[in-house]
């Protein structure tokens, strides 16, 4: 199981909305269950498996707009 710690306050749905809007994208509701709470915190976990194929991520990214690892600056940053 995973854990996260972060020092994100909630995020609200409308703001998780207005990304898909901004990508033309629905994410998942497990996604948007796990961000609303854990944006831009650290996993407990250093990697996990997808089928056969181990995959590995440091934090999610925030959807608080003055952070720099805002989702939306740091899509646009690439």
């Amino acid at each position: 199981m995973i854990t996260w710690e972060t020092d994100e306050k909630e995020v609200n749905l409308e703001t998780i909305l207005n990304v898909e809007k901004a990508w033309d994208v629905l994410f998942p509701i497990d996604f948007i269950e796990c961000v609303t709470k854990y944006h831009g915190g650290e996993s407990s976990a250093d990697g996990f498996n997808v089928g056969k194929r181990e995959c590995s991520f440091y934090y999610l990214l925030s959807f608080n707009q003055e952070k720099k690892d805002y989702i939306l600056n740091v899509y646009h940053g690439y």
